[in-house]
């Protein structure tokens, strides 16, 4: 289990000088606390980096000091992705990439798209991840930024790695290495040699591997990242456990595991903890291979860690085959093999939720394409209206024809935007080109899903599923659009819409109730293969407009989670709600108290059953 950091551009765009209505010495307030900020991201203490970050986000807002709220917005980006909250990090990585891009920063912009790349990589999202260092790259090419480029490919030829296009990774990698060579740039030559590292570790040549890694060692002595030796003592243990050299592999995983115990970095000490538990069920000691796979199982529980949990499991029953106690090996080989089918109905579910999601936005692109299409059409057509009205006045019965294909072609390009964007969004795009995420303080989400949808679509062909799904998620759509709900998207068998935006509306729990109700009552009536689940909780979220080419709405923050928390904890044909939407929808609606309950990451959580309409 390898670890590597991403580094290069921890330091990249922080520095940022006076602009129209800032104060100067307000303005180096600022600087200096996102310097700040910049050293307790290297000390690994993420909770001063997020103190330290809203601080000068505050400040730089309140003055209107664009790119000290430009610097803020990446250290807040860069403490929510180290925290794994990927939402709250891509949003305020967007609004970073938004402003650098106003501002012609360039050399800052590159920066912002390779850290959006880290969070887009980590969710599996490679066209994006791809997309961004492709921009990243064609910016430090504009501006012959050599150590920039070279930065881009060690980047492009990680992802690669990750996207298993090995060969494409070496030639990133080799190119980056050139550049790093002749360059006077520490932190270039540190992730050059480290991302070679990876590369050979990965074709198992493991010996190659260790050079690059003795060389990033090297390098490291002096005053770099605690975070990025620890990774580095971690990859050189697993090098040595590879080539069997036990004892010098023990002594690097340990140092590892101490920098990373006193760092707090919970999922790098489990990580390490499995790497050493495996090398001793290699060196046939399960004693002590046991000792470390406990370790790393505590902490693959406590952080949610599914995958380590089932792998640990495994590799606690080959250390229990070595000690010949065969029953606990099978104990554990069962946990294992529970836990390995509960991840592949998920990886199942995804691929279907993959499916639908490629063709939904194949659909949007499809629909943006028309979009395109049309407006070149009403150019067209009005050069050929003042043409024809210059050369012929008297064609008027042909003019008023003219006109009308146009206000219908336009009618017909609205029509097409609007089913992707909601109607005040669609208006904001057409006016300057572009939508601004804004928070929303006061929404109702709703989630639902179909009960036991894996096992269930098992015993369906493709076609029947899919019709099935389709039947089904119609009459949601029109449920919602009767209400006043938004439709966000739906995954999978899961479907997500809001009301209280993006136009507000203060009965936004009842309505979204009632429409929770009237989808209870259609999948009753329907009898069709599947019951449903529903989930609403109320709070604040942020919506807006994700992605360039390819359109879609979307809202993030931690109601949306609450939310998707409630229906995992709702039952068949029950509408399970939170207690902050309870308090706003109780005197009109009837509900059951069901106490409170443990969600995860929520500790415990009043939730109530909505039952029906109160009499009025």
């Amino acid at each position: 289990m390898i670890r590597w950091f991403k580094y290069v551009f921890l330091f990249t765009g922080w520095i940022a000088g006076p602009i129209a209505f800032a104060n100067e010495k307000d303005t180096t307030h600022v600087d200096q606390l996102v310097k700040q900020a910049i050293e307790a991201e290297m000390n690994g203490d993420f909770q001063e980096v997020l103190r330290l970050a809203r601080i000068a986000y505050d400040e730089a807002t309140g003055m209107s000091y664009a790119r000290g709220t430009g610097s803020s917005c990446m250290r807040l980006g860069s403490a929510y992705q180290n925290m794994g909250k990927s939402d709250s990090a891509l949003y305020f990585y967007r609004q970073a990439y938004q402003i650098r891009k106003s501002l012609k920063q360039l050399q800052s912009l590159c920066s912002t798209c390779i850290s959006m790349s880290y969070v887009y990589t980590g969710t599996a999202k490679y066209d994006s991840a791809f997309a961004l260092l492709f921009e990243a790259l064609t910016l430090n090419q504009s501006t012959g930024n050599e150590v920039g480029i070279a930065s881009v490919y060690i980047e492009l030829g990680n992802l690669s790695i990750e996207y298993k296009d090995l060969d494409k990774a070496r030639d990133y990698l080799l190119l980056a290495d050139q550049t790093a060579a002749v360059s006077d740039d520490k932190d270039i030559k540190v992730s050059s040699a480290g991302a070679l590292g990876n590369y050979y570790f990965t074709i198992r040549q493991h010996a190659k591997a260790l050079t690059y890694f003795f060389r990033v060692d090297s390098l490291l002595q002096s005053e770099q990242p605690a975070v990025n030796h620890a990774s580095n003592l971690n990859n050189i243990g697993l090098c040595y456990s590879e080539l069997e050299q036990y004892d010098r592999a023990s002594h690097y995983f340990h140092r590892g595991l101490s920098a990373y115990r006193e760092l707090g970095m919970r999922y790098d000490e489990g990580n390490t903890c499995f790497n050493l538990g495996t090398m001793y069920n290699n060196r046939k000691m399960p004693d002590s291979a046991i000792v470390y796979l406990k370790q790393a199982l505590q902490i693959a529980v406590e952080i949610g860690d599914l995958r380590h949990q089932c792998l640990g499991y495994e590799y606690m029953a080959d250390a229990y085959v070595l000690k010949h106690d065969y029953q606990q090996a099978y104990e554990y080989h069962v946990l294992s093999a529970q836990l390995n089918d509960s991840l592949m109905n998920a990886e199942k579910i995804s691929s279907i939720s993959e499916m639908q999601t490629k063709y939904e936005t194949g659909l949007k692109e499809e629909q943006i394409l028309r979009l395109h299409e049309q407006s070149t059409f009403q150019v067209k057509q009005r050069n050929g209206l003042m043409l024809a009205s210059l050369l012929l006045l008297g064609f008027s019965a042909f003019v008023f024809w003219q006109r009308q294909r146009i206000k219908l072609a336009k009618l017909e390009s609205d029509k097409l935007l609007l089913n992707i964007l909601p109607a005040e969004i669609a208006d904001e795009l057409k006016r300057t080109g572009g939508a601004i995420a804004k928070q929303y303080n006061h929404v109702t989400v709703l989630f639902t899903d179909f009960v036991n949808f894996t096992g269930i679509s098992e015993q369906m062909t493709p076609t029947e599923l899919v019709k099935e799904i389709d039947r089904n998620f119609k009459a949601f759509d029109a449920i919602i659009e009767r209400h006043g709900l938004e439709k966000i998207k739906t995954i999978g068998d899961a479907y997500l819409a809001v009301c209280g935006l993006p136009k507000e509306n203060e009965h936004h729990a009842l309505q979204v109730a009632k429409a929770a109700m009237d989808i209870r009552q259609y999948m009753l009536q329907s009898r069709g293969k599947f019951q449903v689940r529903i989930g609403l909780h109320s709070g604040p979220v942020v919506a807006g407009i994700v992605g360039v080419k390819k359109y879609a709405y979307d809202i993030w923050g931690d109601t949306v989670n609450t939310a998707a928390r409630m229906e995992q904890h709702s039952e068949p044909g029950k509408i399970n709600i939170s207690g902050a939407t309870y308090e706003l929808i109780h005197n009109e609606v009837k509900c059951m108290h069901r106490g409170k309950i443990a969600a995860k990451n929520k500790g415990e959580v009043n939730m109530y059953f909505v039952e029906e309409l109160q009499d009025i």
